[in-house]
């Protein structure tokens, strides 16, 4: 079956996020997307996407094909310059 994608206009300008996290129950993964300002001690989350493991799953294998091709074009990515920050006495994700 073959899907015709349709995005509104809102979604087609999208947001700068430079915060990710996600957490996961036995039935589903959520994902909350957001900013974090200079200076600030506080994340906005703008967006939360609520899946199930199955579309979690196709998500990280679509990452990691991106990823890789960024990388062939652009070089790697070094993420070990980049220390995880702290959230509420946890690691971000």
């Amino acid at each position: 079956m073959q899907f015709k994608v349709r995005i509104d206009e809102g979604a087609a300008q999208g947001k700068y996020a430079n915060f990710i996290n996600i957490w996961h129950s036995s039935y589903e993964f959520v994902i909350d997307i957001g900013q974090v300002m200079p200076g600030r001690n506080e994340i906005n989350v703008f967006e939360r996407i609520v899946t199930n493991p199955l579309r979690a799953k196709l998500l990280l294998k679509a990452l990691e094909m991106n990823v890789a091709k960024y990388e062939e074009t652009f070089g790697n990515i070094d993420i070990d310059r980049h220390p995880m920050p702290e959230i509420d006495g946890g690691k971000l994700h």
